[in-house]
């Protein structure tokens, strides 16, 4: 195509600008039209100009509100604060934070938020909800009744919501997906899994035709710390936890994280979407970490070539737990150092994919409620995606009894003779066989007790469990039996 120079009138200018925004100043696309008006040359200027008013334009605006303005809430600001411009650039998305509403103003992370921007402030999360101009709320209170509050509100006057509760969405996600669907306003919720890896979206668009069988992963930070640092460091329980707290990986109320309960209410949001089973999360198996002892990865570690991490796991076929499991040491997860998360996922067509990354804290968080915003808005005015399986239905786990696994037992006993053979005995006559035994002295834990180490040959998790009634009555038992699980 020939290319001449024309001269043009303003208007004239603009539109073949928007036509050809890449030709050079001064020379234009012919399009074989006289302009009678009087000419203008463009200049590089004004070709700059034209351009930027044309991106401008096109620029996808949103309104954003944010309700709870704590670790997190903060960190969104922060982010939105450092990358508002870049995002504007890159992603052609606008965002506008015209109000944050948090019930504890004076906090620690609010009131540093609230003396940079105390026109943002209001005082009541109605004054968001009932807004028009808002399009998109940002919950990040936490827990499961405000924030319910918040949420069922927001979708009833069609604003899009961003969370990261897993624990609101793990107890009452089909309901807040389903009326989403119903009002046609999309649910954001990729940082309530595994904080600053995508695991959201790679399993609702980059896996899509791909039959996902299973996902297994390390889906607390916190845990994976402690048990980390008892690893490298033989540190006991208690003190890897105040090195959690005191780098801030761990809340002065560490439960949930300890207890399994964190892991097990992600699981819960990635079988939702996985494999459309909608699971009662006290239904699942959970068990924490609160009773490991630095002797369980002398063992794992010298005996068995592994180490030991809490492990969530789903499957297509039902089984679903939480628990500290013995991983072989060229195993993926038991690479996960610190505070990361790891996930993988195996698939029909794929034997199995990896991920690794922070899984928590206040801008890892943040940066992945950020990208749910900017890709709502992207995707606003199109066809509407659900945000979970379309088939999702109410499930029940497969028995946790009924799973197979090689067990490790560790025992706490006062020394004593005919320990180990009372306890073989009632492990044979429940058909389950010693693969192998490890007995020594400990001196941290002598005036405890003495702690040594059974594992058991593969077999179901039921007859363990009969066996372990019966072990737990004996009269030399200082505690009940630890128990480690290896995948078979």
């Amino acid at each position: 195509m020939k290319i001449r120079p024309l001269a043009l009138t303003f208007a004239r200018a603009v539109r073949i600008a928007a036509i050809a925004p890449g030709c050079r100043p001064g020379v234009l696309v012919t399009t074989g039209v006289r302009v009678p008006h009087r000419p203008l040359r463009l200049t590089e200027g004004l070709v700059s100009s034209l351009h930027l008013k044309i991106e401008e334009n096109s620029m996808k605006r949103v309104s954003i509100a944010l309700v709870g303005c704590g670790t997190v809430g903060s960190g969104v600001v922060e982010v939105l604060a450092k990358e508002r411009e870049n995002i504007a650039k890159q992603d052609g998305v606008k965002i506008e934070l015209r109000k944050i509403f948090t019930r504890t103003p004076d906090g620690q992370k609010s009131s540093t938020v609230f003396k940079k921007h105390p026109t943002l402030f209001v005082h009541d999360s109605e004054d968001i909800l009932d807004d028009p101009e808002i399009e998109i709320v940002l919950e990040t209170v936490g827990g499961k009744d405000f924030a319910r509050e918040v949420v069922t509100r927001a979708i009833e006057k069609k604003k899009h919501v961003v969370t990261a509760n897993k624990l609101l969405l793990a107890y009452f996600g089909k309901e807040i997906f389903d009326s989403a669907q119903k009002q046609g306003v999309r649910i954001g919720y990729e940082a309530s899994v595994a904080g600053a890896i995508p695991i959201i979206r790679v399993i609702r668009s980059s896996l899509v035709g791909s039959q996902i069988c299973a996902i297994t992963g390390i889906l607390n930070g916190t845990s994976n710390f402690i048990l980390t640092e008892m690893a490298v460091k033989s540190s006991s329980f208690k003190e890897s936890l105040k090195a959690a707290q005191k780098l801030g990986y761990a809340e002065a109320d560490p439960t949930e994280d300890i207890s399994g309960e964190d892991a097990r209410n992600k699981l819960v949001v990635l079988s939702r979407l996985a494999f459309g089973f909608d699971y009662n999360p006290d239904d699942i198996y959970t068990q924490g970490i609160e009773e490991v002892i630095p002797e369980d990865f002398e063992y794992a570690q010298r005996k068995l070539g592994s180490t030991i991490r809490l492990v969530g796991h789903a499957s297509r076929g039902g089984a679903v737990y939480v628990a500290p499991m013995i991983i072989p040491k060229d195993n993926f997860l038991a690479t996960i150092p610190g505070n990361q998360n790891g996930i993988t996922v195996s698939g029909a067509n794929f034997e199995r994919l990896g991920f690794t990354g922070p899984g928590a804290g206040a801008l890892p968080t943040a940066s992945a409620i950020v990208a749910d915003v900017v890709n709502i808005a992207k995707h606003q005015g199109k066809n509407f995606v659900p945000a979970v399986n379309n088939s999702m239905s109410k499930a029940k786990p497969v028995r946790f009894e009924d799973l197979e696994f090689r067990h490790t037992l560790r025992f706490m006993v006062q020394d004593q003779l005919g320990v180990l053979r009372d306890i073989s005995t009632i492990l044979a006559k429940e058909g389950v066989s010693i693969h192998a035994v490890e007995q020594n002295e400990y001196s941290e834990t002598k005036k405890e007790g003495l702690p040594f180490l059974i594992t058991l040959s593969s077999v179901k998790e039921e007859k363990v469990q009969k066996a372990l009634v019966q072990i737990n009555k004996l009269p030399f038992m200082v505690k009940p039996v630890m128990v480690f699980r290896s995948f078979v």
